[in-house]
């Protein structure tokens, strides 16, 4: 994809939509600025990950035209995108187990509950600690996975997807 003049600030930010077909797979989503000159500068973003069929993964591109450097592409993942996801990998056999299925979906509307009511705090301080408990939390939850991996409870694709998913609602949080 080529913006030829992006603007900056409020209106420099793009939403970019991939949907998944036929049987998904992988992709990168990278940024690079291309200067007066045609110069194409290095890639300020990247992002790699897997997307499923007849899904969607959304990202804003925020784009700063005097310090492409400080381009940024942030997943718009959330939650209810990881209760989704659950559920399509166990339809889908990559989740083996139903009981790993309840658990994870039980887990991910836990850790929705605890991040709104972090969002929702006028407390600094409390918001602090609850954004360090849910960063805690999540990285738990990337550990659990490779467990169930393991245990041959979710195949390597089920554990790729939700590792990144996860790995870009870490990122949200920073």
């Amino acid at each position: 994809m080529l913006i030829p003049e992006p603007q900056d600030g409020e209106y420099g930010e793009y939403r970019i939509e991939l949907q998944g077909v036929a049987n998904g797979g992988e992709y990168t989503l990278a940024s690079s600025y291309i200067d007066e000159e045609n110069l194409a500068n290095n890639q300020e973003s990247e992002i790699h990950s897997e997307i499923l069929p007849n899904t969607t993964d959304s990202f804003i591109l925020d784009f700063n035209k005097d310090h492409p450097d400080q381009t940024n592409i942030q997943s718009e993942v959330d939650f209810d995108k990881l209760i989704e996801l659950t559920n399509i990998l166990y339809n889908a056999g990559e989740i083996k187990k139903e009981s790993v299925k309840k658990l994870l979906i039980l887990r991910f509307k836990l850790l929705g509950r605890q991040y709104d009511k972090m969002i929702n705090s006028k407390n600094n301080k409390q918001k602090q600690l609850l954004k360090i408990a849910l960063k805690l939390e999540l990285k738990l939850l990337n550990k659990t996975l490779n467990l169930y991996l393991s245990k041959k409870w979710i195949t390597e694709k089920a554990k790729s997807i939700l590792s990144t998913n996860i790995n870009f609602l870490v990122e949200k949080l920073k």
